[in-house]
């Protein structure tokens, strides 16, 4: 186990704490944020120059039930970072603070992977997204980290059903060659890095859902967000506090709100709702009966990934900015445009 002090130099008083990660082609130590990926069976841990810390009798048995160990990094490939953790609570710690723990530190390491789904992942094609932080098995709903203390050099194991999430099956995962990120970013940035946090984690909520229609309801619920994060205001407003991100020039405006109409809500000649989200929200359609070929729906969602991939970009760039200088920022892009 002393040997990880030297892949992460810790500062004092901080832990070690590694989790499994399905779903990705690790050939080498990447950096992903604060994180490392580390490839499957790359660690060699060895417990024994450390000393185990006590847990409670039945919090123990509920954690080993669950089938975690430290060996499932020799098949698996593991996620690596430095947190603060009291060791002398671990020790009486019940399974819902061990699962309270676990939810806390795969969130944390899921905040650096909704940076990585944002630039290398797609909405229509979830054969690429890695599967949840801490999860060994994607036929369960349980979480496990190994946590070395260095100051103490002692470390113990934690396991329990922290994840809730669906489960893709389809493809390989998510090849990490070339694949690298910044530190995503947080409310230590400023009120729109704050923003962007959650604008990212809504945007993986979208990808990992089961099906097309849940997929376009978090993917509308996002771009709401993203048009006025702190304040209800309906689609006829928002359009344009989208398109000013997207749009080159005042025609390409133009087109992107008229398509934000298509996808929102729009009456044809006869009168008729056709605008696919009022359709789906409101009159209880489906967006696979509203597109029944997939091929349509997959430019669908790639036509929205790109409206919240610009506007989520735009808001990493300036995550130092309040939101009312956002707000101004939007603007002046508008008058930019020539649609101010």
């Amino acid at each position: 186990m002393k040997k990880l002090v030297s892949l992460f130099s810790p500062e004092q008083g901080e832990a070690i704490v590694l989790m499994p990660l399905t779903r990705v082609l690790a050939e080498s130590i990447t950096n992903v944020g604060s994180l490392t990926i580390f490839p499957p069976g790359h660690l060699h841990l060895d417990p024994g120059d450390a000393t185990t810390i006590p847990r409670k009798g039945l919090t123990e048995v509920q954690s080993q039930i669950t089938g975690f160990s430290f060996e499932i990094f020799e098949d698996l490939a593991s996620v690596g970072f430095c947190s603060r953790i009291d060791s002398s609570q671990l020790k009486t710690h019940d399974h819902d603070s061990d699962i309270t723990l676990l939810s806390k530190l795969a969130g944390f390491a899921e905040r650096s992977f909704d940076l990585l789904r944002l630039n290398y992942c797609r909405l229509d094609l979830p054969d690429t997204l890695p599967g949840p932080v801490g999860v060994w098995d994607i036929a369960t709903p349980y979480v496990g980290a190994t946590i070395y203390f260095p100051d103490q050099n002692s470390w113990c194991e934690i396991a329990g059903a922290a994840a809730s999430y669906a489960s893709i099956v389809a493809g390989i995962g998510l090849d990490l060659y070339n694949c690298h990120t910044s530190h995503p970013p947080s409310d230590s940035n400023g009120e729109v890095g704050a923003i962007a946090a959650h604008a990212l984690s809504l945007l993986s909520d979208a990808m990992h859902a089961r099906n097309d229609t849940a997929k376009f309801v978090r993917c509308m619920t996002l771009l709401e967000f993203l048009g006025s994060p702190d304040e209800y205001k309906q689609w006829k407003k928002l359009k344009g506090e989208i398109a000013c991100h997207v749009a080159t020039n005042k025609a390409d405006y133009l087109n992107t709100t008229e398509e934000l109409r298509k996808f929102t809500s729009l009456e044809n000649e006869h009168n008729e709702q056709c605008g696919y989200r009022t359709l789906v929200v409101h009159h209880g359609k489906f967006i696979e009966d509203i597109l029944p070929i997939r091929k349509n729906r997959r430019d669908l969602f790639r036509k929205l990934q790109n409206y919240c991939h610009a506007v989520i970009n735009d808001m990493i760039e300036n995550s130092s900015m309040s939101w009312d200088e956002f707000a101004n920022f939007r603007a002046q892009k508008k008058i930019e445009l020539g649609v101010a």
